[in-house]
């Protein structure tokens, strides 16, 4: 897991960047989701850009699915408590606690 750990690099400055472009740009709210999920799949997250991502949504269901996707992919996961306060209700971090399976 160490091994593993050493080769998850975040998503450059740059190619955040151009994620968050493509977020903004796209109309609906599960398209924007599902961009971010695709993105999450070949890629690995800050802390910050999950944040970053998560505060992009207005609605609480929307920004637990944001988490939900890239909590997987964060390459510091040592500090992925610092996403809590971006879901302010109890029952939605224990959904999220559940998708996560802890």
């Amino acid at each position: 897991r160490d091994r593993d750990r050493d080769r998850r690099r975040a998503m450059s400055d740059a190619d955040f960047e151009l994620l968050s472009e493509g977020v903004d740009r796209t109309m609906f709210g599960n398209d924007k989701i599902d961009l971010i999920g695709r993105a999450a799949g070949s890629n690995w997250f800050s802390t910050g850009q999950a944040a970053a991502l998560a505060d992009r949504f207005m609605f609480s269901n929307d920004r637990l699915e944001v988490l939900a996707r890239v909590w997987p992919r964060l390459a510091d996961e040592e500090n992925a408590w610092k996403l809590w306060e971006k879901l302010p209700l109890a029952s939605d971090r224990d959904k999220l606690k559940a998708r996560l399976g802890r």
